[in-house]
């Protein structure tokens, strides 16, 4: 009997005990074929790991998280990628093959292997879901036992535009990127450089990808730019800010403490 563990209080203390960002692993598939989580990342995929006991009530988060993830497939072919892996490594990969076809699950790898854990990400859940992403191996999203798909779809798109598989000619129209204090009380400073003069939009997003709070700036003048950001009225938490110049957008974490 695989034991699980529920968190009854989602607290400040709960959200930095888990990593923020992604943990990476180095392993086989149930194929056989090798996968460095880091090394994908950097080469600009998105990652959706899904963990399964396998369960009758993994089935329909699970599906759903398959079914969003196929929803990239036109639109970022090969960008997006879900992985379904067995909580504790005590299922065999026929089994768990068996499982996801005979419900309609069709990730892009499955594993059974240990070195993938659960608790690289806080409390276990069946299913579990994050979604990893971006070169500095953020963590968009961090379910247990249900999904949503419109927040797991919005998660998605925040970690593609946070991704950067190249520095492109003109990225440096938006860089030099942090912000402080971090955490974040009632407010952060978000510091940044214009190559020249641009508007600039600013979203928060949370841990579900879920936009909280957005504002817009325009004509910001060359170089060295500073912004103030309220956290005032967002929960103790990890929050993302994205900020876009034009069709670039980049991401930075964000913890707030009150």
């Amino acid at each position: 009997m695989k034991r699980l563990i529920f968190a009854s209080v989602f607290t400040l203390m709960f959200s930095i005990s888990f990593a923020q960002t992604a943990v990476n692993f180095n392993c086989n598939d149930c194929t056989g074929a090798n996968h460095d989580l880091f090394t994908e990342l950097d080469e600009g995929k998105v990652i959706v790991i899904c963990w399964v006991m396998p369960c009758s009530a993994c089935v329909g988060p699970s599906l759903t998280t398959s079914n969003v993830v196929r929803s990239f497939a036109t639109t970022h072919p090969d960008k997006v990628h879900m992985y379904l892996v067995d909580d504790y490594a005590n299922t065999n990969c026929n089994s768990i093959n068996s499982w996801a076809n005979s419900n309609g699950i069709l990730p892009s790898a499955m594993f059974s292997n240990s070195v993938i854990k659960m608790e690289d990400y806080g409390s276990a859940g069946m299913p579990k879901i994050v979604v990893v992403g971006d070169v500095n191996h953020a963590v968009f999203y961090n379910a247990n036992n249900s999904v949503n798909a419109s927040a797991l779809q919005t998660a998605i798109n925040s970690a593609i535009d946070a991704t950067i598989t190249g520095i492109p000619e003109d990225f440096g129209k938006l860089s030099n990127i942090r912000s402080f204090p971090n955490p974040s009380n009632t407010s952060s400073t978000v510091v940044f450089s214009l190559e020249k003069p641009s508007d600039v939009k600013v979203e928060i997003h949370d841990q579900l990808g879920r936009e909280v709070s957005e504002m817009s700036f325009t004509n910001l003048p060359q170089g060295e730019n500073k912004i103030d950001v309220s956290t005032a009225d967002l929960s103790n938490g990890v929050y993302f800010i994205k900020l876009t110049e034009g069709t670039r957008s980049r991401m930075i974490k964000v913890a707030v403490a009150h």
